[in-house]
């Protein structure tokens, strides 16, 4: 059974430096024996106040963050989840999880259904969406 990393780090506002910090923790791991490594919420971009600045930084699931991560992956021959801000519409984002295999493909995204399951690295990451309305899905 592959080994399960959790990669913890502060995402800033510089998409750049935290790939650069997602990279260099996935090597760590990966030269750990890591096979799956798991990045926290908001790994591609943070700011502690939402406004227009997190629609600017919002990207698609096939943007450069995703394809970065793709081909960190691929590289080091391991699975990464990591989670992204991904580009709703014009005005709006979304909080979302991406898996992508060690082949470089985007094997699940949060997004993809309410209940998303990926089958990576030998195991079954299941994630559920559930939010009412005045609550936090949390």
């Amino acid at each position: 059974m592959p080994l399960v990393a959790v990669a913890q780090f502060a995402p800033g506002t510089d998409t750049a430096v935290n790939l650069a910090t997602i990279t260099e923790l996935a090597e760590r791991a990966a030269a750990r024996g890591a096979g799956l490594v798991a990045l926290p919420e908001y790994s591609s971009w943070f700011s502690p106040e939402m406004g227009e600045d997190w629609v600017r930084a919002a990207q698609p699931v096939d943007g450069e963050f995703v394809s970065a991560l793709s081909g960190v992956a691929e590289r080091l021959g391991i699975h990464l989840v990591a989670g992204f801000i991904e580009t709703a519409d014009a005005t709006r984002v979304r909080n979302t999880v991406v898996a992508v295999t060690p082949a470089g493909a985007v094997a699940a995204t949060s997004i993809d259904n309410e209940r998303a399951r990926a089958r990576i690295a030998g195991f079954i990451l299941t994630w559920r969406i559930e939010e009412e309305p005045g609550r936090a899905p949390w």
